[in-house]
């Protein structure tokens, strides 16, 4: 992820290393994993602050499940002392985080709030008050999830949290009331991942574990729940390299995708004919850049087993 001046890295292992974008020679470990172990597998950046959360996976008695960087010239670190997931099995040390996304700001507040998901099938939301993390409650929200939550997104037009789990089904939350307004079960093994489009927060990606139409694209508005069905076919047993990050493009009609040692870009008026990006050296995560809001020059982002690349897009987007 970006802050516009520089990219936020996390690997599973617990590193976190912030990249800058103007000299990609230029590299600051915030947290090494060789000096804070921990096995992370959610993030989500606080735009309006310039915070980047990190949760964590799994976890000791006394260890964090949420920690705060912020990212300005002399990054500092802040770990949360409370520790709602694990309530669902009675063992805090359980309840590590697989997904977290960070929801716009109150109006005229500081406060910010985060849902994050469970590996003990739990879902949060985090009201966090002051910089200092001394005014912090969470409150627990409904799931339908039999197993891990590994998909949490935010659409802030209906006021909504999207949940994804281990167990392939997609719950809807109204978070003004707390509660649980739909859900469903999806034709796959599991949810990975679920993307919300930049100019329509109604329109969601839901991203599953499949080895076919791994994607299937929803607007929360409809009365009836009909999906886009998109993706592609992998040949035989190949490792399916499915769980990583997509992106929107800033207009919100391309959708990307690393996975299976290609970057896949579907137009999502037109998801018939995606164009492939050959990577050849393990599958990426990608997110789109722009440097004129949704309609300027776009850049794909392209973070490879090697560092950083950029990709120019030379279509319409």
């Amino acid at each position: 992820m970006a802050d516009g001046r520089s990219y936020a890295i996390i690997n599973s292992l617990g590193d976190v290393v912030r990249w800058s974008r103007r000299d990609r020679s230029r590299i600051k470990v915030w947290q090494s994993a060789a000096d804070a172990p921990a096995n992370v597998q959610a993030a989500g950046y606080d735009a309006a602050r310039n915070q980047l959360y990190v949760g964590i996976a799994t976890t000791k008695p006394d260890d964090a499940q949420l920690i705060r960087f912020d990212m300005g010239a002399r990054a500092t670190r802040h770990s949360m002392s409370l520790r709602p997931h694990g309530s669902l099995v009675g063992n805090s040390s359980a309840g590590g985080i697989n997904s977290l996304t960070v929801l716009a700001p109150f109006a005229g507040s500081g406060r910010t709030r985060i849902v994050s998901g469970s590996t003990d099938r739990s879902i949060a939301l985090w009201t966090i008050a002051s910089s200092s993390f001394d005014k912090v409650v969470t409150t627990m929200l409904p799931s339908v999830h039999s197993s891990g939550v590994s998909a949490i997104a935010w659409s802030p037009s209906l006021g909504r949290v999207v949940s994804g789990g281990q167990d392939a089904r997609v719950g809807v939350i109204d978070l003004a009331t707390s509660t649980t307004v739909e859900s469903w079960k999806e034709v796959a093994p599991r949810v990975n991942d679920i993307t919300v489009s930049p100019t329509a927060p109604d329109t969601i990606v839901v991203q599953l574990g499949s080895f076919v139409d791994q994607l299937r694209l929803y607007d929360l508005r409809a009365p009836v729940r009909a999906a886009t069905t998109f993706g592609w076919a992998v040949p035989g047993h190949k490792n399916l390299k499915s769980a990583n990050k997509a992106s929107f493009s800033p207009s919100g009609h391309l959708f990307a995708l690393g996975a299976d040692d290609a970057v896949r870009i579907w137009d999502i008026r037109n998801t018939a004919a995606p164009i492939v990006l050959t990577i050849g050296d393990g599958a990426v995560n990608v997110n789109f850049e722009t440097d004129g809001g949704t309609t300027g020059p776009t850049q794909l982002a392209l973070l490879e087993p090697k560092g950083v690349a950029l990709a120019s897009l030379q279509f319409s987007t």
